[in-house]
């Protein structure tokens, strides 16, 4: 707490932050699960992996076939991402980051997933695909805007899929406050959502 005190004693091996009052942790039995922030779980530990909740779901792993499902704040299974999805994000703005991929089971029994390149695009809260997988990367929607990273270069998409601006960066990073660091040929510059820096390094 603000004390500095143990609210919730050690007892997790991992912990995310709380997010709309709930905390993906993973418990002794290596397996995921939600707290309160009294400690208290909230499911049986379930998941080979969870994400903290944003606007109003969060995604978690079901290890034995290798599936991404979505939760409500409920803590119910809402949807399931698609077939051949290996990899997930977080929601924001009511869209989710996946990546298409296949999965390879090894000699202990675990799956593994093997991406696929091109192969990332952005689902919603039902399971669909909001837009297609077609990028090399992507990352989560800030500020309304998306990194992603069509061939080589990075640029920025709307919701819609339609890009805000252009690929023609080597790294794009998301939009805080109205603002994005991005590089070309090893310079730095900030930008606005339009595109223009306002500083060049």
């Amino acid at each position: 707490d603000r004390q500095f005190q143990w609210v919730v004693p050690q007892q997790f091996g991992f912990a995310y932050v709380f997010s709309e009052g709930v905390a993906a942790v993973q418990a002794s039995n290596r397996a995921w699960t939600y707290i309160d922030k009294q400690g208290t779980q909230l499911i049986e530990p379930r998941f080979e992996l969870a994400y903290s909740f944003s606007d109003g779901v969060a995604a978690a792993l079901i290890g034995a076939d290798y599936r991404y499902v979505f939760l409500d704040r409920s803590l119910k299974e809402i949807a399931s991402a698609p077939a051949g999805v290996i990899y997930v994000g977080q929601f924001s703005g009511g869209l989710i980051p996946a990546q298409l991929g296949s999965v390879q089971r090894l000699s202990d029994g675990r799956l593994y997933p093997v991406g696929s390149q091109n192969q990332r695009g952005f689902l919603d809260p039902t399971g669909k695909w909001a837009i297609a997988p077609q990028f090399a990367a992507a990352a989560n929607f800030s500020e309304g805007l998306a990194a992603v990273q069509a061939g080589d270069k990075w640029g920025y998409i709307r919701p819609d899929g339609t890009f805000a601006i252009p690929s023609r960066f080597d790294t794009a990073e998301p939009f805080e406050d109205g603002l994005a660091l991005v590089s070309v040929g090893g310079r730095y510059a900030v930008i606005q959502p339009d595109g223009h820096p306002i500083w060049n390094g």
